[in-house]
């Protein structure tokens, strides 16, 4: 029995919208299950470079030149020129360079030659996912309500049909043996897990199959379509329903203040 009631997916919302809608997300269940007092009381998570650079390249997978057009801004280092009128040697140290950034606040403003290893990285995906992409709606916003917990979550789906979802991941390695890993230390196990329940919901099936599209961002950019074993799907379930358990609790008990208080216990090699 699919774990979720109520769900349905929510046209044409920003990715500002769907941050602001107030549920739980993936990665809200992911930092509670890793940590509940620093989801509670850290500071929100400011976005590094890898990761805007991570947004931007699904903005050219998934939404296409449309989105392209209307987010990034490709500017020809040879049109820079400094202040004697000559080519720029250093086209963001010009006074031309910010007037341009200026003139495009909210876009993202790259230079030719800093676009192109992104524009192959799209090239890439969209020839090794196509039959994904061209089968499926992109950036779906779907709600859902946890029937045990009564916990209403949202998740942004990358790829979602009534076939398949999928969630398409920059990689430095889309190899099985390093993907594997990611998989490890990302918890993709929850994200494979929820999404492809809450969509199963909305599409009104217990279940549905989900896969993870692995593009590599260097190098060969080589590729990589796994789904995960049924044993690594149930693990990533458990591990979101112990999340939605611990933020039940402390939503009716009260949570922890911002000081961490406990007994520490050594690892087997710590101690003599």
């Amino acid at each position: 029995m699919n774990p979720f009631t109520d769900a349905k997916v929510h046209e044409g919302l920003t990715q500002a919208e769907y941050f602001a809608l107030p549920y739980l997300s993936r990665s809200d269940l992911v930092a509670i299950r890793k940590d509940h007092v620093r989801w509670k009381h850290g500071a929100p998570v400011e976005e590094t470079e890898a990761m805007r650079i991570g947004t931007l390249i699904h903005g050219l997978v998934l939404e296409g030149q449309e989105w392209q057009d209307s987010h990034v801004v490709i500017v020809p280092a040879a049109s820079i020129c400094d202040s004697k009128g000559n080519v720029a040697k250093s086209p963001k140290a010009t006074k031309a360079w910010g007037e341009i950034v200026a003139a495009n606040a909210g876009m993202t403003v790259l230079l030719d030659y800093e676009f192109t290893p992104y524009a192959a990285i799209r090239d890439a995906a969209k020839a090794a996912f196509a039959g994904m992409l061209e089968q499926s709606a992109h950036e779906v916003v779907v709600t859902a309500t946890h029937k045990r917990t009564g916990v209403t979550v949202k998740a942004r789906l990358d790829m979602a049909s009534p076939k398949f979802v999928a969630d398409f991941k920059t990689a430095r390695s889309a190899s099985p043996q390093d993907f594997a890993l990611t998989v490890f230390y990302g918890y993709l196990d929850m994200q494979a897990a929820i999404y492809s329940d809450v969509y199963a919901a909305v599409c009104g099936v217990e279940s549905l199959p989900f896969w993870f599209a692995a593009q590599e961002k260097e190098g060969n950019l080589l590729s990589g379509i796994y789904d995960l074993s049924p044993a690594w799907i149930e693990s990533g379930r458990n591990r979101y329903e112990d999340a939605l358990d611990t933020f039940v609790q402390f939503e009716e008990q009260g949570w922890p203040g911002p000081i961490y208080r406990g007994t520490l216990e050594p690892k087997r090699w710590e101690v003599d």
